[in-house]
């Protein structure tokens, strides 16, 4: 091999090696980018549900949050299953109810709803909440619904009462649980900055 070409393969070899260490260089900025980029993104997934009934409504859930219409149609099911009662349906409303609770709040509510069938199987209750009015404190993921409870004893209406119920949901791992269902009243300070 002659000088020549031992010098041409050096100078080849060197271009190429200079080539090498840059894209080593733009490879590694452009993982780092990306590292930094998926840092960025990595709590700011959704799961978007569409429901089959209404595909107009989205639905989603995020890590922490989720959306004012899931928030929306979670309370309704939550009130419908806990004062949409009949003797014969309030044993497996209540079962279904379990299902949405935080867990640490189970054994306390599992104990209260029981109390509350016990007197419903015993004096022949049934029950219909009519709502009229939602509002959500969406930061908090915390829901005030506004409606009339008609109270039936032996199927004869016994009373018809204005009600205001809040509703507080833990949203984490997007997971939603139940962790507050209360009554309160209308002059509840609460309600001092809600329409409601």
């Amino acid at each position: 091999m002659d000088r020549f070409n031992f010098d041409q393969q050096l100078n080849s070899l060197e271009r190429n090696y200079a080539l090498f260490k840059r894209l080593l260089s733009l490879s590694i900025l452009a993982n780092a980018l990306l590292i930094i980029v998926l840092m960025m993104c990595i709590n700011k997934e959704k799961i978007i549900l569409v429901p089959q009934v209404a595909p107009e409504t989205k639905l989603w859930v995020g890590q922490q949050q989720v959306s004012n219409n899931y928030l929306t149609i979670l309370s309704r099911n939550v009130l419908d299953l806990m004062l949409n009662v009949t003797p014969d349906n309030v044993d497996a409303q209540h079962q279904e109810v379990l299902k949405f609770i935080a867990s640490k709040y189970e054994a306390l509510l599992k104990g209260k709803l029981a109390n509350i069938a016990e007197v419903i199987h015993e004096n022949n209750i049934s029950q219909n909440f009519f709502i009229n009015t939602v509002k959500i404190i969406h930061n908090k993921n915390i829901v005030f619904i506004r409606g009339i409870l008609d109270e039936y004893i032996d199927q004869t209406l016994s009373g018809s009462v204005g009600q205001i119920y809040k509703l507080t949901f833990k949203v984490q791992n997007y997971g939603v649980q139940l962790e507050t269902f209360e009554l309160i009243n209308n002059n509840d300070p609460q309600l001092k900055d809600i329409n409601l």
